[in-house]
């Protein structure tokens, strides 16, 4: 199956792969980050423009993907704010409205985790969560990540304060049997796979 959509597969999965942004990707991720089902839980709140958008990806220490299926761009992921001094950084994600509940997110996190503990040699990830985004909560717990506090009432949102809950794993306690991945794929090609 050729791939239509830009970048080149960075982490593939058994059903999820990690593409490179590129130029071509603007568009889709204007459009969910304005969203306002995906706005809602991120951490920004005001609206976003494509040379805004730019100028986020030119972070030198940032690690930034699209989630891709066989043949459709699902989400957004990214490695952030990473300390090598401390080993810690922080991850975000998001998944189109239309395409979440469909574990794309779950496989995109493991991929995104065993990557930054096996070639990152990080020792820690952590993540934050709006109290009212639940299915999120849910995917860390699910794949390793325990929670390990409330950021009390530290998010304003739709004219409430939200508590942000938070959540880290560290890299003894991951389990890498539960992830399939090959890093960089040099085929060009993505078989078929349920989507």
């Amino acid at each position: 199956m050729s791939d239509d959509i830009p970048g080149s597969t960075f982490i593939e999965g058994e059903r999820v792969r990690l593409k490179t942004v590129e130029e071509g990707d603007f568009d889709f991720l204007r459009n969910n980050i304005n969203d306002a089902r995906i706005r809602r839980a991120m951490l920004g709140a005001g609206p976003t423009n494509t040379r805004q958008l730019r100028n986020n990806h030119t972070e030198e220490r940032d690690y930034q993907f699209v989630i891709a299926t066989a043949d459709s761009r699902v989400g957004y992921i990214s490695i952030h704010d990473v300390s090598y001094t401390h080993g810690t950084a922080a991850i975000s994600y998001w998944v189109a409205p239309e395409k979440q509940g469909q574990g794309h997110a779950t496989e995109a996190i493991q991929l995104l985790v065993q990557y930054a503990f096996d070639q990152l040699r990080l020792h820690k990830l952590r993540a934050d969560v709006r109290e009212f985004n639940n299915p999120s909560r849910r995917v860390l717990e699910k794949i390793g990540f325990k929670h390990e506090g409330v950021l009390r009432e530290s998010r304003y949102v739709d004219g409430e304060y939200w508590h942000r809950h938070r959540y880290g794993v560290l890299r003894h306690e991951w389990d890498a049997t539960t992830v399939e991945c090959q890093e960089v794929s040099t085929t060009g090609e993505w078989g078929d796979s349920p989507d």
